[in-house]
C-alpha cells in the first residue's frame, strides 16, 4: 500500500469517527432538551390545608391522599404549589377534583402572588357535573416573577353519608 493510500484510508477513518461523534453529540443534546423541556410534579390533595382557624376537612382516601369535606358546610382547602422556575410562567395547572354534590360545583382559583404579598394573579375554574372526576386545567399565567403560588379549592358541603366532595391531586407543568 502506497503513502497516498494510506493518508486517504487514514483521513477517512477519521472523518468517519468526527462525523460518527457529531451525530452523537447531536442526539445526545437533543434528548437531553427533550427531557429538559418540561418539569412536572405533581401534589397529593393531602398536601392542602383548611383555609381559616378552624381545621374542618379530612385527610382520607387511600393512606390519606386527598382532602375531603365531610361538613355541612362549603370549605376551603388551599394547597401550596411547589416551583422550581418562578422566572417563567408555568405551562399548565391541572388540579383533579372530585364533585359528589348535586346542585353545588368545586371551584377552584389558582393565585400567584407577589413577594410583597399584595395582589397579584388569579383565575377560577369549577367542575360541571362532568362526572366522578374532573381535571380543572389553567393555562399559563400572569406570572408573579418569583412569588408565591397556590390554588384554593371550595369543596361543597357533604349531602349524602360517606360521600364528601375533595380534592385528589394537582400537578404543575413548568418550562
Amino acid at each position: 500500500m502506497s503513502t497516498k493510500t494510506r493518508k486517504l484510508s487514514s483521513y477517512k477513518a477519521t472523518r468517519k469517527q468526527i462525523l460518527g461523534l457529531g451525530v452523537s453529540l447531536f442526539l445526545g443534546s437533543s434528548w437531553v432538551s427533550t427531557v429538559n423541556a418540561m418539569d412536572s410534579k405533581t401534589f397529593p390533595g393531602s398536601t392542602c390545608q383548611t383555609a381559616g382557624s378552624q381545621q374542618s376537612l379530612y385527610y382520607s382516601g387511600v393512606k390519606g391522599m386527598t382532602i375531603a369535606n365531610r361538613t355541612k358546610r362549603t370549605k376551603s382547602a388551599i394547597c401550596p404549589i411547589v416551583r422550581d422556575k418562578t422566572t417563567q410562567p408555568w405551562r399548565r395547572l391541572r388540579v383533579t377534583v372530585r364533585d359528589r354534590h348535586s346542585t353545588q360545583n368545586v371551584k377552584c382559583v389558582a393565585h400567584s402572588t407577589p413577594r410583597t404579598g399584595l395582589a397579584g394573579w388569579a383565575a377560577t375554574r369549577a367542575t360541571n357535573n362532568d362526572g366522578p372526576f374532573s381535571t380543572l386545567n389553567f393555562g399559563a399565567i400572569g406570572e408573579a416573577n418569583g412569588g408565591t403560588y397556590s390554588v384554593v379549592c371550595q369543596l361543597p358541603s357533604m349531602e349524602k353519608v360517606n360521600q364528601p366532595s375533595y380534592v385528589s391531586s394537582y400537578e404543575i407543568i413548568e418550562p
